[in-house]
């Protein structure tokens, strides 16, 4: 006989299946599609690829659900697997777009570029709260507040702080000034909360002219 038109189904030597719709010998339309012990796709289809609203599972429980383009998720969908969850925009296969993305106790919703945490966002990992502008999935600029109530602005590099910040300790105790490698480093200015303490001048790696400041030092980064 010709191509397959209309609804049929068909067997391949693997023993997948499919059941569904074809056009011109193409599996085309809606239909269900298996791929024994590996997936099982449900949904649109365009010269035999996924392409429209679909439902991919796979054999080890993840599974997507939202919108395919020529075989590949392409649009907004649902991604549900087991190391996390993520709700948003993809392009070409990957995180792309805006988009929310759960891992255990983390939470991150904002820019993705490229399967990575790229551009505005807001990132919650328990208690520790950072906002502001990531790049390759790390906050380069922003605002991170930690559990025990100090905060800290300005700029980082590979997750810790680097160049110019500010940091408030809980009882409102400030420095001002130069990090690097997450510490204080450079010209800066340490006040106490209740201004009976103040540094101004150069630090480096935390202490000012060769004295540490036991009591304000220890912070986390």
């Amino acid at each position: 006989g010709g191509l397959p038109e209309g609804p049929g189904q068909i067997r391949y030597p693997d023993g997948g299946t499919y059941n569904g719709n074809f056009a011109a010998g193409y599996l085309q339309g809606r239909g269900r599609r298996v791929w024994p012990g590996r997936a099982t796709y449900e949904g649109h289809w365009n010269k035999s690829r996924m392409h429209g609203q679909g439902w991919l599972s796979f054999a080890n429980g993840s599974s997507y659900k939202g919108q395919f383009r020529m075989g590949l998720a392409d649009g907004p969908g649902v991604f549900r697997g087991r190391k996390g969850n993520y709700n948003g925009s993809f392009r070409l296969g990957l995180m792309d777009g805006q988009g929310t993305l759960t891992q255990n106790q983390s939470r991150y919703q904002g820019g993705f570029a490229s399967g990575r945490v790229e551009g505005k966002g807001l990132a919650t990992a328990g208690e520790v709260r950072m906002e502001g502008t990531f790049e390759n999935g790390l906050l380069a600029k922003g605002t991170v507040q930690f559990e025990n109530g100090n905060t800290y602005r300005g700029a980082l590099a590979l997750g810790k702080f680097e160049g110019s910040g500010v940091y408030t300790w809980k009882d409102g105790s400030v420095y001002t000034g130069g990090f690097k490698g997450g510490v204080f480093s450079g010209r800066g200015i340490f006040e106490s909360a209740d201004k009976s303490r103040r540094y101004e001048g150069e630090f480096l790696l935390g202490r000012f002219h060769g004295r540490f400041l036991l009591d304000y030092c220890k912070f986390e980064s």
